[in-house]
């Protein structure tokens, strides 16, 4: 696969796929406006344990335009939250989809440095 790095806060060109990083519950990409409470406390709660909890290192395909890819590498409940092991999963994941689903163009955040203490340095070595 070739593999062509820019790093830049603009768009240096358009993407078909964007990996963002993500945490095991998915709550790092969620909308962080407040939702009036119209539903019971009580189901609020029990949707909240209910929902699924995914591995660290697992990629998961989100549709929209362009696609979004949710890139799990932290575990909020650890200290640190992520590790190299995970970030490497992930960003093979990452490729591995890109791969098959013959992706041209991808923008990808640092993983583990948007959320976490890892430096950029280290995740474009990691590439």
């Amino acid at each position: 696969m070739e593999l062509s790095i820019t790093v830049s806060r603009e768009k240096p060109f358009a993407v078909s796929v964007f990996a963002y990083e993500e945490n095991t519950s998915l709550i790092l990409s969620t909308d962080a406006r407040v939702q009036s409470l119209l539903d019971h406390l009580t189901r609020i709660m029990t949707a909240l344990i209910e929902e699924p909890v995914f591995a660290p290192g697992t990629v998961l395909p989100r549709g929209g335009s362009p696609l979004r890819l949710f890139a799990v590498v932290h575990d909020l409940e650890r200290d640190p939250s992520t590790c190299d092991e995970w970030i490497s999963q992930a960003l093979n994941g990452v490729l591995s989809f890109c791969r098959m689903h013959a992706v041209v163009s991808l923008g990808l955040d640092l993983l583990g440095a948007v959320h976490g203490k890892r430096s950029a340095t280290s995740f474009i070595e990691a590439l």
